[in-house]
C-alpha cells in the first residue's frame, strides 16, 4: 500500500524554513523517566520486543559529541507508583557548551528553564474517598448517650421483678451494640472500596498518558489496554474515553493497528477539561490527516492554533508547533516547542519533533542530542532512530558511531513496530549505513526487500537510494520498460537520467532531451555530455537550467568545469572559487576548485582542498577519486591506492575510479590487480579509450602483443564510429613500432571526435616519430589548443622547435613549462619536459652538456618508465665519451618507446665509435629506415649502411 505522508510525530520532518542563527532552540531538559505500568498492562507491553527496558537518561544508545545529560535520580520513596506522565524533571546542571541560546520562556517566573529545570513538581495525589470526621464524632456521642440512658434505666429497675427483658438485657444490649459496630463496618467498607476504584482509575490513566508519551507501538498498545481497565471500573468516565480516542487515532493513523470508523467515533465527543480537549483535537486531526481532507484539517488546525498556549498540554502544544511550521512560521512554533518541552520534558513527540526541526536545518549534532534523549526515555522509538541515523550519516565520521547508528535500528525488528509513514525512510538509511560500514551487496539487499509498486513518489526515493550506496546499476531495474519520452512525470524522468549518469551510462543519458522548465532533467543530461566529452553540448544542456536568470548551483559548476575545459581559465576561476572556497563551498564546487588548481600547477592548495572535502563528505566517493588521482600524480602510490580504494568501494560504478585504481596498484607493482580494474572500467563502458589504452599497455608490457591488437581491433569492430577505441588502436600500433599505422588510426580518431585533445597529441607523435616535424607541431598546436596548458602538447611543440634547429623558442617554451608545474607538478610531465631540455640543451652546442646530464638523470629519476628521459641520459652520455653507459641508455629508450626513431639513428652513431659492434650499428640504421623512412636521418642511414654493409 501507499505509504502515508501525514505530519505525525514519527512522519514530521521539520519546516523548510531555516532560521537566523539566534532565533535556534536551546538545548533540552532532560525527560521523566517513565513509570512502571499496572500489572495487566504491563504484562501486555513485556510480551512486545518494543517495550524492552529503556536506556537510563543520560545513557543514549548514540554517544554524541556533547556532553552527556546526567542521570535523572530514582523516585524517593513515597512517590506514587504512577506518577503523571507530564511530571516536571528534576533540576539539572548548565547545558553543553556547544547549545544555541534558548528563547524566552513564556511565563517571566519560569527563569532560564534550559540551565536549571524548574523543581520537580510534586505529583498531584490520586483523589481518595474517606468517611468524614464530623460523622465519626456524632456516633461517638450517640453511643456514649445510649450507654449512660441504659445504665440509668437499669438502675431504676433493679428491684422490680424480673421480665423477659430484665433477664436477657445484657445479652440483648450487646447484640444492639453488636448490630451498630456492624453497620459501622459496613459503611467504611463501602467508603473504602470507592476509594479503592478512584486510585485504580487514577493509576490506569497515569499510565495511559505515559503510553501516549512514550508514542510506540507498543506503549500505545498498553495505553489502549489501561484504558480499557478504567473504563471496565467507570464506562463514563470521560478523561478515559478522550485519551482512549487519542491513542486509538494514533493507531490507525500511524500504524494501520485500528479501525478508523472505530477511532472516528471515538473522537467525536465532547470535551469536558483542557486535557481532554487536546486529546480530543489531536485524534481529529491525525484523523483528517489520514482522511486527506484538507479542509476539515485545516479547520482543526486552526483551532488548535486558538488555544492560549498558556492553557495548552504538551501534547497540544507539539502538535501546534508542528502546524506553525508546516505554515512557515517557525519563530513561533519555536515558542510552542520550548512551553511543549517546559511542561512536559519527557514527552517523546516533542523532542523527536524538534530533532527533526534541528535536521532539517543541518544541524544535525544538536538534532542527534535531542534524538538521544528521546530515546532515552522510549529505547526504541522508530522515528528517533531514524533521524539520529539520519544525522549521523550527514555529520559524523567515526565509523564506530554509524555501526551504532545501524545496531540502534536493529532494534526495530518487525515493521508493525513502525509507522506506514516512515519505513520506506527507514530502509532507505539502514542501507547506506550498511554501505557505508557494510558492504554494496548488503545494501542492496537492504533496497530489495522494499516493495517500489507504481507511486511515482516511492520510485524517485528508492532511485536516489540506489544512486547513494553506489548501485545506480540496480535500480534501473526499477526502470525495467521505463518510456522516458512517453513520461509525463518530470521526478521520473529526472530520476531515470540520474541513474543512468550514476551507472556509467553516459552516452544514454547524453542522448535524452528534457523539456522546457524540466531543469533537473537538462541539468543530468548536462552532467552526462559533459563527462563524455561532449563540451559544448553540455554547456547547452546546463544553460537550459536557467530559470528567471538563476542556476542550480551544481550547474554554475560544472558551467566551470566547461570554461575549464575550453581553456577560459579566468572565467572558470571567477565561477569555481566561489563555490569552491569559504562558507559557500559545496563538495562538488571543493573538487571541481581543485581540477583548477591542478590545471594552474598549484597541486598543494589543491590538495588541501580535496582532503576538506573529504572531511566534510567522508561518504561522497567524487572527492576521494580526485585526491587519489592528485596523489598518484605526486608520486604518493600508497596514499592514493587507500584513497581509490575506498572511493571504489562507495561508488564502484564509476569508469574513472577504477582506471584511476588500475594505475594505482600498477604502481604499487602489482600489475595483474591493475589489469582487473582496467577489465572493470571496459565492462562498465567498453568505449572508454583511456582504460583500454591502460590495459592494452599492460599486454605489451608483459609480451602479450598480439592479444593487446587483438582486443583493441575487437572495440574498433564492436563501435566503429568510437573515438577513444581509435585513439587506444593508434595507442598500440604506435607500441608496436608502426608509427604510419598509428598515425592513420589517430587520424580517424580525430575525425571522429575533433575535440579530443589524447587524438590529436597522439597523431603528433607518431608524426614526430616519423620525422614529420613540421606536420607534428601543427597536431600538437590543435592539442594544446583544445586543452590550454597541457604538459603533453607543450612538450610536443619544444621538440618540434627542437627537430626543426630552433633550440631557442623550444628552451623558452620547456623554461616557462617547468616553472608553471613547479616542484610539486605530476611528476611524469615534469620528466618530459626535463627530458626534452636536455635534449634541447645538448643540440644547442654552447658547452651546456653538465646541464644537460642532469635535466637527464632528474628525469629518469621522475619516470624511469619514460622513454624520452633514458633517450635524453644516453645522449648527454654519449657525449660526455661514457659509450657504453650510453649504449644501455640507447637500447632502454628503444624498448620503452619502440617507435621513437631517432633513437635507433643515435645508437648507430654511439656503437659504431666504439659502443658496441658494427653488426649492432647496422641492424639499429635499419629499423630507423623502417620507422622514418621519410626522416632527416635517412641519407645518413643509407650511407653508413651502404659504406659498413650489414654488419656482417
Amino acid at each position: 500500500m501507499t505509504e502515508r505522508k501525514d505530519d505525525t510525530s514519527e512522519e514530521s520532518r521539520g519546516g523548510s524554513e531555516s532560521l537566523p542563527a539566534e532565533e535556534t532552540l536551546g538545548p533540552p531538559a532532560a525527560p521523566s523517566a517513565p513509570p512502571p505500568l499496572p500489572p495487566r498492562v504491563a504484562a501486555r507491553a513485556s510480551t512486545s520486543p518494543a517495550t524492552s527496558p529503556p536506556t537510563a537518561p543520560g545513557t543514549p544508545p548514540f554517544p554524541s559529541n556533547s556532553t552527556a545529560t546526567p542521570p535523572i535520580p530514582s523516585a524517593a520513596p513515597g512517590t506514587p507508583r504512577f506518577p503523571s506522565a507530564t511530571s516536571a524533571a528534576p533540576p539539572l546542571p548548565p547545558p553543553p557548551r556547544s547549545a544555541p541560546p534558548p528563547l524566552a520562556p513564556a511565563k517571566a517566573e519560569a527563569g532560564d528553564w534550559l540551565g536549571d529545570l524548574p523543581a520537580p513538581a510534586r505529583e498531584t495525589p490520586a483523589p481518595v474517598v474517606v468517611a468524614d470526621p464530623s460523622a465519626s464524632l456524632e456516633a461517638a456521642k450517640a453511643a456514649a448517650e445510649y450507654e449512660r440512658q441504659l445504665r440509668e434505666k437499669l438502675a431504676q429497675e433493679r428491684n422490680r421483678p424480673k421480665g423477659f427483658l430484665r433477664r436477657n438485657a445484657l445479652s440483648l444490649s450487646l447484640a444492639v451494640i453488636g448490630l451498630l459496630v456492624a453497620g459501622a463496618g459496613v459503611a467504611a467498607y463501602l467508603l473504602e472500596r470507592a476509594a479503592t476504584r478512584e486510585q485504580e482509575i487514577a493509576r490506569y490513566l497515569a499510565a495511559a498518558r505515559n503510553g501516549l508519551a512514550r508514542d510506540t507501538f507498543a506503549a500505545l498498545q498498553a495505553s489502549l489496554d489501561a484504558l480499557d481497565e478504567a473504563l471496565d471500573l467507570d464506562s463514563t468516565n470521560s478523561t478515559a474515553l478522550a485519551l482512549k480516542a487519542q491513542a486509538a487515532a494514533t493507531l490507525a493513523a500511524s500504524f494501520d493497528a485500528f479501525d478508523l470508523r472505530a477511532a472516528t467515533a471515538l473522537a467525536s465527543r465532547h470535551a469536558t477539561s483542557p486535557e481532554e480537549r487536546d486529546a480530543l483535537l489531536a485524534a481529529r486531526w491525525r484523523l483528517a490527516v489520514t482522511g486527506g481532507n484538507r479542509e476539515e484539517r485545516r479547520a482543526i488546525e486552526d483551532e488548535i492554533l486558538s488555544i492560549p498556549p498558556e492553557s495548552a498540554g504538551a501534547t497540544l502544544l507539539s502538535l501546534a508547533g508542528a502546524v506553525l511550521l508546516s505554515r512557515d512560521q517557525p519563530l513561533v512554533a519555536v515558542e510552542r516547542f520550548n512551553s511543549a518541552i517546559l511542561a512536559s520534558p519527557g514527552h517523546v513527540p516533542t523532542l523527536v519533533k524538534v530533532g527533526d526541526y534541528y535536521r532539517s536545518r543541518s544541524e544535525h549534532e544538536e538534532a542527534i542530542r535531542y534524538y538521544e534523549l528521546a530515546l532515552s526515555v522510549s529505547e526504541d522509538h522508530p522515528a528517533a532512530l531514524v533521524g539520529a541515523a539520519e544525522s549521523h550519516l550527514a555529520f559524523s565520521r567515526e565509523p564506530r558511531l554509524l555501526e551504532q547508528a545501524l545496531a540502534g535500528l536493529d532494534k526495530l525488528r518487525t515493521s508493525d513496530q513502525v509507522p506506514v509513514g516512515i519505513r520506506l525512510r527507514l530502509a532507505i538509511v539502514r542501507a547506506r549505513l550498511r554501505a557505508a560500514v557494510g558492504t554494496r551487496d548488503s545494501a542492496v539487499a537492504e533496497l530489495e526487500k522494499v516493495e517500489a509498486g507504481k507511486d511515482s513518489e516511492r520510485l524517485v526515493q528508492l532511485a536516489q537510494a540506489y544512486v547513494s550506496i553506489g548501485a545506480a546499476d540496480v535500480g534501473l531495474e526499477l526502470f525495467r520498460g521505463f518510456d522516458f519520452d512517453a513520461s509525463q512525470d518530470p521526478a521520473l524522468r529526472e530520476a531515470y537520467a540520474r541513474l543512468l549518469v550514476a551507472a556509467g551510462r553516459l552516452r544514454e543519458a547524453a542522448a535524452l532531451s528534457g523539456k522546457p522548465g524540466e531543469r533537473p532533467v537538462h541539468l543530468q543530461v548536462g552532467i552526462a555530455r559533459f563527462r563524455a566529452g561532449m563540451i559544448a553540448k553540455a554547456h547547452e544542456s546546463l544553460h537550459a537550467t536557467v530559470l528567471e536568470r538563476k542556476l542550480p548551483v551544481e550547474a554554475v559548476v560544472y558551467l566551470g568545469l566547461v570554461d575549464l575545459e575550453r581553456g577560459r581559465l579566468d572565467q572558470a576561476r571567477k565561477t569555481l572559487e566561489r563555490l569552491g572556497t569559504g562558507s559557500r563551498a559545496r563538495t562538488t564546487g571543493r573538487w571541481a576548485w581543485a581540477r583548477l588548481l591542478r590545471r594552474e600547477g598549484k597541486l598543494d592548495e589543491a590538495e588541501r582542498a580535496l582532503v576538506e572535502a573529504v572531511e566534510l563528505d567522508p561518504r561522497s566517493a567524487e572527492p576521494r577519486f580526485e585526491l587519489g588521482r592528485l596523489l598518484l600524480e605526486r608520486g604518493r602510490h600508497d596514499e592514493a591506492l587507500a584513497m581509490l580504494r575506498e572511493a571504489v568501494r562507495l561508488n564502484p560504478l564509476r569508469v574513472e575510479g577504477r582506471r584511476a585504481l588500475g594505475t594505482a596498484f600498477l604502481e604499487a607493482g602489482n600489475p595483474d590487480a591493475a589489469m582487473d580494474e582496467w577489465e572493470a572500467a571496459l565492462e562498465l563502458d567498453p568505449e572508454d579509450g583511456a582504460a583500454l589504452v591502460d590495459l592494452t599497455g599492460a599486454m605489451l608490457r608483459g609480451g602479450r602483443k598480439d592479444e593487446a591488437l587483438a582486443r583493441v581491433q575487437a572495440i574498433v569492430r564492436a563501435f566503429p564510429k568510437s573515438a577513444p577505441a581509435r585513439r587506444a588502436l593508434g595507442e598500440v600500433r604506435l607500441a608496436l613500432a608502426d608509427p604510419e599505422r598509428a598515425r592513420q588510426a589517430f587520424s580517424e580518431a580525430t575525425q571522429l571526435g575533433s575535440g579530443d585533445a589524447a587524438s590529436w597529441a597522439g597523431r603528433g607523435e607518431a608524426e614526430l616519430a616519423q620525422g614529420n616535424a613540421r606536420a607534428a607541431a601543427t597536431s600538437f598546436a590543435r592539442a594544446l589548443a583544445l586543452q590550454p596548458g597541457w604538459a603533453v602538447a607543450e612538450v610536443g611543440l619544444a621538440r618540434t622547435d627542437a627537430a626543426q634547429a630552433r633550440p631557442a623558442p623550444a628552451e623558452k617554451r620547456l623554461r616557462t613549462l617547468l616553472g608553471r608545474i613547479g616542484s610539486n607538478g605530476k611528476a611524469s610531465e615534469r620528466a618530459m619536459a626535463r627530458s626534452a631540455l636536455a635534449a634541447v640543451l645538448l643540440a644547442d652546442g654552447k658547452g651546456a652538456n653538465d646541464a644537460a646530464r642532469q635535466e637527464a638523470e632528474a628525469a629518469v629519476e621522475l619516470d624511469g618508465s619514460l622513454g624520452l628521459a633514458h633517450l635524453a641520459l644516453a645522449e648527454a652520455l654519449d657525449a660526455a665519451g661514457e659509450l657504453k653507459p650510453a649504449a644501455q641508455a640507447f637500447s632502454r629508450a628503444a624498448e620503452l618507446s619502440p617507435w621513437l626513431a631517432d633513437v635507433h639513428l643515435l645508437k648507430a652513431r654511439n656503437l659504431l665509435r666504439g659502443g658496441g659492434t658494427t653488426k649492432e650499428a647496422a641492424a639499429a640504421l635499419e629499423r630507423y629506415l623502417v620507422l622514418a623512412p621519410r626522416g632527416p636521418g635517412v641519407n645518413e642511414a643509407r650511407k653508413t649502411l651502404a659504406r659498413i654493409g650489414s654488419g656482417g
